[in-house]
């Protein structure tokens, strides 16, 4: 990618690049955090590493460019969420910890694959959109089961 975006096909692509290197930031960071998470959490995050390795492999079977500039926000967020499994003290103190900052990586996510798809979609690009709206679905839901855990953390916390 050039560094000058000139058009909607040229940001789209850009789009595609940050997310596959978001995506192959979480597949090889987030299961060595998730080793440091409770049960749940673990398995969850688990989950969602194997996920962003799908998108990867899903952009490059479509022949997407899946190779651009570092992903300054997921690095940022996944090394917050390393010193936290790193050093808070294990147990559900550490897990909501975990939990807000894989969120704050979701967020993240989300808010590129909506740029992305609201690209896909004024470029009337539809195996672009089905492909993207399955993998915005796939990460609120991923969002959802976090902040569920989230919930069931902060209340095996109690008041501490």
């Amino acid at each position: 990618m050039t560094d000058e975006v000139k058009s909607r096909d040229d940001l789209l692509a850009l789009c595609i690049e940050d997310l596959a290197e978001g995506a192959r930031l979480v597949t090889g960071r987030l299961p060595q955090i998730a080793e440091k998470a409770g049960d749940d959490l673990r398995d969850l995050l688990h989950r969602i590493a194997e996920g962003h390795g799908r998108e990867v492999d899903i952009f490059t079977h479509a022949g997407m460019r899946t190779s651009g500039p570092a992903n300054i926000w997921m690095r940022g967020i996944l090394d917050d969420a390393q010193r936290d499994s790193e050093t808070l003290p294990e147990g559900p103190l550490r897990d909501i910890a975990l939990v807000g900052a894989v969120r704050k990586l979701m967020a993240a996510d989300l808010a590129s694959l909506e740029t992305a798809l609201a690209l896909a979609r004024q470029l009337g690009l539809r195996d672009q959109t089905e492909t993207l709206t399955a993998m915005h679905a796939a990460a609120r839901g991923f969002d959802g089961e976090l902040a569920d855990l989230l919930g069931s953390s902060t209340s095996r916390q109690g008041a501490s």
